[in-house]
């Protein structure tokens, strides 16, 4: 059978025809009375498999929408010191199923139901450090490390948070007025060491103390722009010694006589050499051989 419209009981009946490999009935409007749908099996007998579906008319009254205002919870507005609200939602007043908040619109939305979140802890700025004066002597300007922090009530705890949890604050100005203080700054020190050595440059040491104008001891970094001397070379001097020329020939030809020689001190006084280094002697005795 080919493809055909049937007109039954005040309505049109599609039939595909039997030549496709799915045979369709279908009815688009709607069927006022009873329908009975038999099906005709030749041949092979087997299930048809037959499948079918229908829609029941939804009844003539119209339906209404309404806003419920007590839907989830949202979000807290804040990190600190906050306000959440129920989301409003749309539902069907016949079965309360939720809808499209489109199905509302024509409606005035319902005071939102709200409370306070997050009311144990409070934001603020915080300034967590200064740079130092831009003048050392009269006014200047200083930086200031401003930081947002996050502070608990109850256990009395804080915390750096990003920027933007302070956005509502005003922010403090990250640089002030100073005035420098006018304090002169410079190395004292204490006496020098003894030296290393009496003579031959050796090196002597001291200690070294920044202070300020009114006697006020400062760190060293305070004084690192000044020049500081602690160590510095003394007695520079050669050291003195003793130098002595040949031996005389012996005063005797024969027998027991005496030689001498000249004793010189170079680069120093004898009387400090004699304390310290012995002096070469001058004087010795000589034997010499009588000739036959």
């Amino acid at each position: 059978m080919f493809k055909r419209e049937i007109t039954l009981k005040g309505t049109v009946i599609e039939y595909s025809g039997s030549d496709t490999k799915v045979e369709r009935i279908n009815c688009t409007d709607r069927i006022e009375e009873e329908l009975i749908l038999q099906v005709l099996c030749v041949g092979n007998p087997h299930n048809p498999d037959v499948r079918y579906s229908f829609n029941i008319p939804i009844e003539e009254h119209r339906e209404q929408f309404l806003w419920d205002p007590s839907g989830s919870w949202l979000e807290c507005s804040r990190m600190c010191q906050g306000e959440r609200r129920r989301k409003a939602v749309c539902f069907r007043q016949s079965d309360h199923l939720e809808v499209s908040d489109q199905r509302c619109e024509h409606l005035p939305r319902p005071v939102a139901v709200t409370e306070p979140c997050n009311a144990d802890c409070e934001v603020r700025w915080h300034t967590a450090g200064k740079s130092e004066c831009s003048a050392k002597c009269g006014p200047g300007y200083r930086s200031l490390d401003i930081q947002c922090m996050k502070y608990s009530l109850l256990q009395r705890e804080s915390e750096r948070v990003e920027a933007s949890a302070c956005a509502e604050i005003p922010k403090p100005h990250a640089r002030e007025p100073c005035h420098g203080d006018c304090l002169l700054k410079s190395w004292q020190y204490s006496n020098w060491s003894q030296c290393s050595k009496t003579c031959g440059r050796g090196s002597r040491s001291r200690e070294s103390y920044c202070m300020n104008n009114l006697g006020r001891r400062l760190a060293d970094r305070e004084c690192s722009e000044f020049q500081r001397l602690v160590t510095e070379t003394c007695n520079d001097l050669p050291c003195p010694q003793w130098t002595v020329n040949e031996w005389s020939e012996c005063l005797v030809t024969c027998g027991k006589g005496m030689k001498h020689r000249l004793v010189t001190c170079v680069g120093g006084g004898e009387e400090k050499l004699s304390e310290q280094y012995w002096r070469p002697t001058e004087h010795c005795c000589c034997v010499c051989d009588q000739l036959l």
